[in-house]
């Protein structure tokens, strides 16, 4: 049975590198999309089996510096098998992932600036608590970091009021532009089935997946799929797979199919073009000489 919330970050010395706060999770399952995402920037990862579900957010900024003046972050990683009592409710996971997901909207983007969450566990990590923790001789207590980033999510904003209705999304798998607000509505709500209502599947925001294509090695029928990526060109949440298209708009409509003798002429012209075009080159460099 593994319920438990853990904390990576860093102190500010070069020696106190980026390690967990205590016991940090048994596998580092977050791996697996490292094709897919740089965890040093703003990733968003929550799987559910339909029993229990485990979250991981990354890149969050804090108002700590390190040695040379970089950005200190954290990153979150609860595990919840679906025994005993959670580490962090379910609603405070959704609240994590919502405010950490609102702030991909913005023109902070470019560059980390700290928010809401970031704001929030500044307060619950003090920076001379975070060096007495990275230097301490035995392992922090789990219920220290439990209790801390349970303060935190108490501490979170309220989600910003919106007079519009539920999100129109796909039944199955989508992505959607995480500079979207219609999109990210959608994922929160997506995030909000995988960890209160504890149905299977997977939301993900990820920051190297550049179209739909780069994802197909994810798909999977037996855990729908969604997916926030940064800066790519999609009209709301399109559908993966098969049927692609922003929602609303019926099935999408099937690739034109290139006839075989188009292709193969298409090929054909593709090697005659720079003989035709040198060919051309010396007759007209001969004309001015055979006109003597």
């Amino acid at each position: 049975m593994v319920t438990a919330v853990h904390v990576q970050t860093r102190g500010r010395q070069r020696h106190r590198d980026y390690d967990f706060l205590g016991a940090g999770p048994a596998r580092p399952w977050w791996r697996a999309y490292a094709g897919h995402t740089a965890f040093e920037r703003p990733t968003v990862l929550v799987e559910s089996d339909g029993a229990g579900y485990r979250a991981y957010l990354s890149g969050i900024p804090s108002a700590r510096r390190d040695a040379v003046g970089t950005v200190i972050r954290y990153t979150l990683v609860v595990d919840e098998s679906g025994g005993g009592a959670p580490a962090v409710e379910p609603a405070g996971v959704v609240a994590l992932v919502r405010c950490w997901v609102a702030e991909q909207g913005g023109a902070s983007r470019s560059r980390p600036v700290p928010g809401g969450l970031s704001r929030a566990l500044d307060s619950a990590f003090p920076e001379d608590e975070v060096e007495r923790m990275l230097a301490a001789p035995e392992p922090v207590p789990p219920v220290d970091v439990r209790q801390r980033v349970v303060a935190a999510v108490r501490a979170l904003p309220g989600p910003e009021p919106s007079g519009a209705g539920a999100p129109e999304v796909p039944e199955r798998d989508w992505l959607g532009d995480a500079g979207s607000p219609r999109s990210r509505a959608a994922f929160v709500a997506r995030v909000g089935e995988l960890v209160v209502d504890r149905r299977p599947g997977r939301a993900l925001l990820l920051n190297l997946v550049g179209s739909a294509a780069d994802l197909t090695a994810l798909l999977d029928e037996a855990s729908p799929l969604v997916v926030l990526a940064p800066d790519i060109a999609v009209a709301g949440p399109t559908r993966l797979g098969r049927e692609r298209g922003p929602v609303g708009a019926g099935k999408a409509r099937p690739a034109a199919t290139v006839p075989r003798t188009s292709r193969s002429t298409a090929r054909l012209w593709a090697v005659l073009a720079p003989l035709v075009l040198g060919l051309a080159a010396v007759i007209a460099l001969l004309l001015p000489l055979l006109s003597r």
